[in-house]
């Protein structure tokens, strides 16, 4: 895994569990070293009212914006405002955006276009437009996905434990990835989870 020197991470407040906040910061510290740490919202609203303590245990900086008309989310405009002005400043060389929420997609193209890694982080609802416009987007585990889990891992009556199928579509990545490095005779892991996450952002070896 690449390791960034500035890497910036931005979060929609509006658009993502409290509880997984720790989760995120856990996943992208691995990344590298983070410079900027900002959540977007409109902090007086009372859905948001518990994010305070997180905030400041994490030391993210809160960036107020009120939503002035109602069908309008202004979060994600200063969202993407910050990602455009910092990216000029040449503030970060990965950015990571937290959201489940394809409004931020424009933005996550255009970073990319620049050179810039992009990694998304959202929940299993984010559109698929979001997940592949990020070079690497990470699925978010929801309380219901941790009971999923449990289930799946519980074994059987007879004491043997189900594996779980390897994706039809991942087969036929993995099978392209020889293809293109078929003349070497073999294709290392790596290599062929680089060529997979280029044509599907939300794979994991996990």
């Amino acid at each position: 895994m690449e390791k960034f020197q500035k890497l910036a991470l931005l979060i929609d407040a509006e658009n993502i569990a409290l509880d997984n906040l720790e989760s995120v910061i856990q996943e992208i510290s691995a990344y590298g070293r983070i410079v900027i740490q900002r959540a977007y919202g409109d902090w007086s609203k009372e859905s948001l009212k518990n994010w305070k303590d997180s905030l400041n245990r994490f030391g993210i900086k809160a960036e107020q914006q009120f939503n002035y008309t109602p069908k309008k989310n202004s979060t994600d405009m200063a969202l993407t405002i910050d990602a455009l002005d910092l990216l000029y400043q040449l503030s970060y060389d990965a950015l990571a955006i937290v959201s489940s929420d394809c409004d931020f997609t424009p933005v996550s193209l255009y970073v990319r276009e620049h050179g810039i890694y992009v990694i998304g982080i959202g929940e299993k609802k984010t559109p698929e437009a979001f997940k592949k416009s990020c070079n690497e987007f990470i699925l978010l585990k929801t309380a219901d996905s941790k009971i999923d889990n449990t289930l799946q891992n519980k074994p059987s009556q007879s004491g043997s434990e189900k594996r779980k199928k390897i994706p039809e579509s991942i087969h036929k990545l993995l099978k392209e990835a020889f293809e293109t490095h078929k003349k070497e005779g073999w294709v290392a892991l790596s290599r062929a989870s680089s060529y997979i996450k280029d044509k599907q952002p939300d794979f994991s070896l996990k």
